[in-house]
Parts: C-alpha cells; sequence; structure tokens
C-alpha cells in the first residue's frame, strides 16, 4: 500500500506540474527582432534629430533679435534633443549589448536627463508665452534675465540628478548584456519616471485651457461691441497683440505633440509595472523599442514647431536661406 500511494503521487502530473518553479524575470535578448527594427529605425531619425536641432541653434546664434527668454529656453532644448539624437545612434552602435552595467546606465543617464530637459523646456516655454500674453506690460519685469538663466540651471542639474540616478545606485542591480530601459533600473525609478514626465505635460495642457478659455471670452466680448457699434481701431484684442495670440496654436501643436509621441509611453511603461513580468514580457520589449522611438520623433518635431510653425523665426529664416544662396538677388 506504501509502494501504491508513493507511485501515485510520483505520477500525478497537476502535483508535478505545481512543484515546476514558474520563471519570474524575462529572459532578456540583445538581439532579439525589435531591437534589430529598433536600429534600422534610428539611423535616419538621430540624423534628422541631429541635423534639424543643429539647423535652428545656429540659426538662433547668428540671429541677435532671437536672444529673447523664449528662444534662451528653445536653444536648450536644442540641446537636449540633439543630445538624444547622439545618444541614439550610441544605442546603434552598442546593439544594447554594453559589456558593463554602468556603461549601460551611462547611456540610460544621458538619455533619460536628454528627455526630461526636452519636456521641462516644453513647459517652460508654455509658461514664457503665457505670461507675455496675459502679463504683457510687466513681461520684461518677470522674464528677467537671471531668472531665466536660474531656470535654465535648475532644468539641467534637476534632469541630471533624476537621469543619473539609476547609475547612483537606483537600479535592479542585474545584467544580462541587454541594456533596455525597463531591464535594469528598478520600479520605483518607473514611477518616478512616469511621475515627472506626466507633470508638465499636465502643466502645458492646463496653461493651453486658460489660454483659450482666456480668448473665448475676449471675443464674446468684441462681438458685444460690434453688436452695439464699436469698432475696434487696431488689431489687438484689449491690448493683446494678434501676434501672441497666434502663441496658443503654437502651444496646441505642443500639447499634441507631447501626447501622441510620449503618452503611450509612459502608459504602458504603468501598465507593464502594473501586471509583472509573468504577463508582460513582450509589452516589455514593446516599450523598449518601438514606444521608446515614438517618444524619440518628439525631439525631431520640437524644431519644426518653433522654427517652421512660428512666423518670425520661418520668415527670418527664409530670408537668411535667400540672402545665403541668391546673393544677387
Amino acid at each position: 500500500m506504501l509502494l501504491l500511494h508513493n507511485l501515485t503521487k510520483t505520477a500525478d502530473p497537476m502535483t508535478s506540474l505545481a512543484s515546476t518553479p514558474l520563471p519570474e524575470t524575462c529572459e532578456p535578448d540583445w538581439d532579439n527582432a525589435h531591437e534589430r527594427v529598433k536600429r534600422i529605425v534610428l539611423i535616419p531619425l538621430s540624423v534628422c534629430i541631429i541635423l534639424s536641432n543643429g539647423a535652428v541653434l545656429l540659426f538662433i546664434a547668428l540671429q541677435r533679435k532671437f536672444h529673447r527668454p523664449t528662444y534662451s529656453f528653445v536653444t536648450l532644448l536644442g540641446i537636449a534633443d540633439m543630445c538624444i539624437g547622439f545618444v541614439s545612434i550610441g544605442a546603434v552602435v552598442t546593439k544594447a549589448n554594453e559589456s558593463t552595467l554602468n556603461e549601460c546606465l551611462g547611456r540610460i543617464g544621458f538619455t533619460v536627463s536628454g528627455i526630461q530637459v526636452s519636456t521641462m523646456c516644453v513647459m517652460w516655454i508654455a509658461v514664457d508665452r503665457y505670461i507675455a500674453i496675459t502679463r504683457a506690460l510687466r513681461y520684461t519685469q518677470i522674464m528677467t534675465t537671471r531668472r531665466v538663466v536660474f531656470a535654465m540651471l535648475w532644468i539641467t542639474i534637476q534632469s541630471l540628478l533624476i537621469g543619473f540616478a539609476p547609475l547612483i545606485g537606483w537600479n535592479t542591480g542585474n545584467y544580462n548584456q541587454y541594456c533596455s530601459f525597463l531591464f535594469v533600473v528598478s520600479p520605483g525609478y518607473v514611477v518616478l519616471i512616469f511621475i515627472i514626465g506626466v507633470l508638465p505635460i499636465l502643466i502645458v495642457f492646463v496653461i493651453y485651457v486658460r489660454l483659450y478659455c482666456s480668448a473665448r471670452g475676449h471675443i464674446k466680448r468684441i462681438d458685444a461691441l460690434e453688436q452695439l457699434g464699436v469698432t475696434r481701431k487696431s488689431g489687438r484684442l484689449f491690448g493683446i497683440s494678434a501676434r501672441n495670440w497666434k502663441s496658443v496654436k503654437t502651444l496646441l501643436c505642443v500639447i499634441g505633440c507631447l501626447l501622441i509621441t510620449w503618452c503611450p509611453f509612459l502608459i504602458a511603461t504603468v501598465v507593464q509595472l502594473v501586471s509583472g513580468d509573468k504577463v508582460s514580457c513582450f509589452l516589455k520589449e514593446i516599450i523598449g523599442t518601438y514606444l521608446l522611438m515614438l517618444g524619440f520623433s518628439n525631439s525631431f518635431l520640437n524644431p519644426l514647431i518653433y522654427a517652421v510653425g512660428t512666423k518670425d523665426f520661418r520668415d527670418n529664416f527664409r530670408n537668411t536661406i535667400k540672402r545665403q544662396c541668391c546673393p544677387a538677388s
């Protein structure tokens, strides 16, 4: 009877399956199909990021009329986006297969720092435009050179501290020759990245909503005056120039690009964090490749928004190109 009991216990497939340990982590693979696609796409994307931002930075440096607070943040934004472009090329060269964990975390640190600077600059540009529109008479008193420099230093230092926190020690401590974001950083750091990524987007969104509501209020007042037979003698809405109201459209493009490029990455990262490794190994690969590249594309869109989307900048850029290419005309 004892022998029969032992044989039955051994032959029970459910007992055997239950005693088999399940894998607790995803198996990293630096040469998977997703990484190969990323390496192919990142090459032209990185070149476009570097060239477009480099052209904007060079033009701002050569034109004194753009040495203003707004374009100081645009300059820092361009530098950060160029950094993302160069780091992306580094990822292509190393094939996400850095030899040590510190090298991996160093590359991730530059990437996260660049992204943080980029999003914070977009937020400060929105704040600057909000002050210029709603506090036009006091704009020069509020946005002084000292305050702008302080804000830029604060953005840079804060972004570097956040970006290189894993290198200091906030990481999993495990490295299997696969340098992908979610495979080497701790869950707490992922939560921090989500918070600091969503906050600038929310601030820009709130600024746009307030400007939009303010614009609607002015338009209603103008309609009321026109019905009473009062006409406007200038192209200003109660002291606010039409040029400044065009900044609202630029802010709309900014918030739209931020939502389209970075929100999928942030949302999917939180979903992966909640679901755990056993359920979302495939999701980890998608986040670290396709959604990350979608986020990187924001670094290419930013110079288009502020160069192509801003009439003053666009006209001066076009005239400069004409003078350089056709000096006789």
